[in-house]
Parts: structure tokens; sequence; C-alpha cells
């Protein structure tokens, strides 16, 4: 498969996707192995309530850092001096916005999630979650700036690696562990995570310059991204949140189950995204088309990896019971359900990149919170109604009518003779 990539992309592009590639797949095995510890050890009411506080977390975890990274990778890829500078923003507002985010969560979970988890477990994993992962984040995310992808890949390893672990640990010195357990080893893995992550860049990559210039332009064009990330993650979590307070934690445990091997099978795609990422900006300095002339050369690729992951879990759903125990026999069905979705968000991972690298960010955005509000006013009606299937269903509805909406305004933008748009600005001061 690097080979082809090779002829299609560049060398470059070859080796960068190779490495993410590698972080991806090892990512992948741990992952595995982290969801078998916890989903079996757990069992499928405990392993739902984690899954609905994660779920929650999950939706505002994007508005930490407010697109910091994103702005590292874009006036990096362009201009490396300028990542000092960018670096201490990144973490200045990952750590600033993440400790609000967390108040933030504590109160939303109050109305969105069932009564019987206590407050100390939605707190460690919020803690958990919004600070250990997202500092692991900007650190990729830095060393993708400099097509570092080997570090990328560590990072990646590390960071499931470590609570791959935790929960190894957890397993062998508590005989029936319960999510309120889990929560203490989660947020330890997070805080060596967060840790490790910081070490890697200063030695690396060196050490931020803690600098508020141009700080409210850059969070200005930084949140578009984040707004883009939250409304995606309310598309893909907003379901299982859903699922537990307007159904069960049983039916939780089950269709949260199904979603991780959709996560786990779109390895491949993510590491293609991350790995053309800066490339996207570079070709989108040209113009809308020839960013989704990139697009259409990746997705030649990237179709038959989709429609493989899609055609895998379709095969091999029947295996789930087997490996996460009885309690988890429905999750077959869900898992069929979802087998499309690696196809659906192929399209959308990359003519969203498209867009976003041409400088039409805003209008990505715009595009996913219009399918985020669509995906929650569906699942009002269609969860209480039919359970996982319902949230099945929407998401599938969601995915593909994204891809659609992407699809249809690049081939307008690239209409001869339209009015321009205004871009967004691709550096602070522009």
């Amino acid at each position: 498969m690097i080979k082809k990539l090779k002829a299609t992309l560049g060398s470059r592009m070859a080796r960068n996707s190779g490495w993410m590639l590698v972080g991806q797949l090892s990512r992948v095995v741990l992952q595995a192995g982290y969801f078998f510890l916890i989903a079996r050890s757990l069992g499928v009411t405990e392993y739902g309530a984690f899954v609905a506080i994660t779920s929650l977390v999950m939706i505002v975890s994007p508005f930490s850092g407010l697109g910091a990274g994103n702005i590292i990778i874009m006036k990096v890829a362009r201009d490396p001096a300028h990542f000092a500078e960018s670096w201490g923003k990144a973490l200045f507002l990952g750590l600033s916005t993440g400790v609000v985010l967390g108040a933030v969560v504590i109160l939303i979970a109050n109305f969105a999630l069932p009564k019987g988890i206590s407050q100390q477990t939605i707190l460690l994993v919020a803690v958990s979650d919004l600070l250990g992962p997202r500092i692991a984040d900007l650190a990729a995310m830095a060393f993708g700036a400099f097509e570092k992808f080997r570090w990328n890949a560590i990072l990646q390893t590390a960071s499931t690696g470590f609570r791959t672990v935790a929960a190894g640990i957890m397993v062998l010195a508590i005989k029936h562990p319960t999510t309120s357990v889990w929560v203490w080893f989660y947020a330890i893995s997070s805080i060596v995570m967060s840790l490790f992550a910081l070490s890697a860049v200063t030695v690396q990559l060196g050490w931020p310059a803690f600098s508020l210039r141009h700080l409210w332009t850059d969070m200005k064009e930084g949140v578009f991204y984040s707004l883009s990330m939250s409304a995606q993650t309310v598309y893909n979590d907003i379901d299982k949140t859903m699922l537990s307070r307007l159904s069960t934690l049983n039916a939780t445990g089950i269709y949260g189950a199904a979603y991780r091997i959709v996560d786990v099978s779109c390895a491949p795609l993510k590491a293609m995204t991350s790995a053309a990422y800066p490339s996207f900006f570079r070709e989108g300095q040209k113009g809308i088309a020839a960013a989704h002339a990139l697009a259409k050369r990746i997705l030649h690729k990237a179709t038959f990896i989709a429609l493989s992951a899609s055609v895998g879990m379709w095969v091999f759903a029947p295996l789930l019971p087997r490996i996460l125990g009885a309690g988890f026999g429905q999750s077959v069905g869900a898992l069929r359900w979802l087998a499309l979705l690696p196809v659906l968000k192929c399209f959308h991972f990359f003519l969203g990149d498209a867009l976003t690298g041409a400088g039409h960010q805003r209008i990505r955005a715009a595009m996913q919170i219009g399918v985020a509000v669509f995906n929650i006013a569906i699942n009002f009606w269609i969860i209480p109604a039919y359970s996982w299937r319902g949230a099945a269903w929407s998401s599938l509805a969601s995915d593909g009518l994204l891809a659609g909406l992407m699809f249809a305004c690049i081939v307008v933008l690239r209409r001869p003779g339209l009015p321009a748009i205004r871009k967004q600005p691709q550096f602070a001061g522009e």
C-alpha cells in the first residue's frame, strides 16, 4: 500500500502516511487490548456508564485549546519560525480552557446523564480527557507541523499504551472493578501521558515562547476549528450520551462497543488524513481547485481501504460477544448497521480538509454544525422509539448528509464566475 501511495502522492506524503499508519496500527492493537480489558471487566452496564460520560466530555473537548493545534500546523507548515510562539499559546489555551470546560461538563452532566453516576466519577473523566489527551494531541500536531511523523506515531502509541497499562493493572489488582474505580486509573494514565508528551516536544522541537501577541486574533481564527471538531464529536458521540438518558445503560454499552470497532477500523483513514493535512494547506494557497484535486488523488486509494474496513466489520461482527462476553450479543447487529460508516467518513474527511486548506474552514464548520443539530433533533425522536438501532440510523444519515453537503459545496465553489467568498485569514494579523 505504501508503494501505491508513493506513486500517487509523492515520496514525502507516502513516507508520512507510512509513519502515521504505523502509529495508527499500533494504536489499534493497544486500543483493542484496552477495549477488551475495560468492557469485559466492567460488564455491559458499567461500561455503558463510562461510555456515556466520555461521550459527553468528547463533545466539549474540541474547545480545549480553541483550535490551537490546527493553528500550529497552518503556520509552521508555511514558516517554521512561528513554532515557539504558537506552541506557547497552545499550551496556555489548552490548560486554561480545559479547566473552564471541566466545570461546564459537571453542570451539563446534571441534565444529560443518569442520576446514578457520581459527580466525582464525572469530574475525574472530565479532567482526564480535557487535559491529558489534549496536551498529547497538541504535541502530536506540533510534530505533524514539522512533518516529523515518526514522533507523531510514537505519541499516538504511547497515549493509548498508558491507558492500556492502567487497565491491565486495574484488572490484576481488583477482582470486580466498577466505573468509579476505573476512573482513578484513567486519570493517573492521563497525567503520565501529558508529561511524556511535553517532554518529547521540549527535547525534539524546543521550548515554548509564552507570548500573548496576536492571541485574540488566533483565538478568533482557531474557534472555527473548535466548532468544526465539536460538531464532529456531536454527531459521532452525542447519540451515546442520549442513549444513556433516553434508553438504558445496557443499550449504551451495546452501541458503544460496536462504535468502538468502527473507530478502530477507521485508523488507516485517519493516518492518511493526518499525513496529508499540511499538504492541503500548501495546495490550498492555489485555490479550492488545487485542494480538491489533491483530495481526489487521495480518495482513489482511501475509498478502497474504507470499503475493505466495511466488509471486514460485517464479516467478523459475530466475534464480538465471543471476545467481550455474552452481554454484548446485540453488538453484532449494531456493528453491521454501522459497517457503512468508514466509506461515508472517508469522503467527508478529505473533502472537508480540501475546504479547510483552501481557507474555507468557516463554511466547513457551518455544515458540520448543521449536521450536528440534525443529529440531535432526530435522536430525540428515533432513540426512544428504536433504542440503539435508532442511534445507528441517525449516525448513517448524519455522515451521509455531511459527505453530500461537502461535495456540493466544493462543486459550487469551483464554478467559474462565482463571486469571491471571503476566506478565513491564514495568519494572525492578516
